[in-house]
């Protein structure tokens, strides 16, 4: 899958507890990065303990890379470009919305 330079929305970067596509591109120890598919696919990182509302035994099952997912945007500091995201506080209905 390629990955395209799109940006859907003028802002640079996109407002707290808004909906977002990602792009899943690395799971490390603290989290997962990823890519913003509606902003120009700049760099957000969802938190470990916003990816799941249960105990996580193996953060693999959870999120894998390469795989797109919706997620909500918890803060934004436009200084750093530092965006994170939650997996935990999406409904199914808004999966189904942004789908």
């Amino acid at each position: 899958m390629s990955l395209t330079n799109c940006r859907f929305y003028e802002e640079k970067y996109p407002d707290v507890d808004s909906l977002v596509m990602v792009n899943v591109r690395q799971v490390a120890e603290m989290g997962a990065y990823v890519k913003l598919l509606e902003y120009d696919n700049i760099d957000g990182m969802i938190l470990l303990s916003e990816l799941s509302r249960r105990r996580i035994r193996s953060i693999q099952k959870l999120i894998r890379v390469g795989r797109n997912e919706v997620v909500v945007v918890l803060r934004v500091d436009k200084e750093k470009g530092y965006i994170d995201l939650s997996k935990r506080r999406v409904s199914p209905e808004d999966v189904l919305k942004c789908e």
